[in-house]
């Protein structure tokens, strides 16, 4: 009876393969994006390095009003990413753009000075850039902002157009160097 068993067993090893066929696209997708690691996007601006840096988010004050830590979350992530890709678990520079960045002042303290001094609002970002004691300031410039993608409505997925200005700051003076 060997030969039962060869054919009890043969269906087997052709139906294992072919079920994975029948899964579709998907598992397809999650092999390709775990085989083929992700893109590294170069910066476009290198002028970090050595510097001390802080994170000012601006939004409009309907946005401000309903969702009041917009400002302050994203000043974290941004400055938490930019803090991740400074230092490798051995403590040495993971690249040489961010080798040697601070971050003196944190997100909170930018959001709570925003918070203090409204007439901000009506400044120029190189006025007030200069009173936030660090030699770069990332200015992001929040200027819509919702929490439903225009292609999903019935799904939570947030979505924001925003600016960024990088601004250099020398001697009580800021000039923006990226926009």
């Amino acid at each position: 009876m060997p030969g039962v068993k060869r054919s009890a067993a043969f269906p087997f090893f052709i139906l294992l393969p072919s079920s994975f066929l029948l899964c579709g696209c998907a598992a397809l997708g999650v092999a390709a994006y775990k085989l083929k690691p992700p893109e590294t996007i170069k910066p476009k601006y290198t002028n970090l390095a050595n510097q001390s840096v802080g994170v000012m988010v601006w939004a409009d004050r309907g946005i401000r009003i309903d969702w009041q830590m917009l400002q302050v979350d994203l000043a974290n992530a941004i400055e938490h990413k930019l803090k991740e890709q400074t230092l490798d678990a051995k403590g040495k520079p993971k690249t040489k753009t961010l080798a040697g960045a601070a971050y003196p002042v944190q997100p909170a303290s930018i959001a709570r000075y925003q918070k203090d001094h409204p007439e901000g609002e009506a400044m120029s970002i190189t006025n007030v850039a200069p009173k936030l004691g660090v030699g770069r300031a990332i200015y992001v410039k929040i200027e819509d902002y919702a929490t439903r993608t225009d292609e999903a409505l019935d799904l939570f997925g947030e979505q924001a157009k925003a600016n960024v200005r990088v601004l250099e700051i020398a001697n009580g003076k800021a000039n923006v160097a990226y926009a």
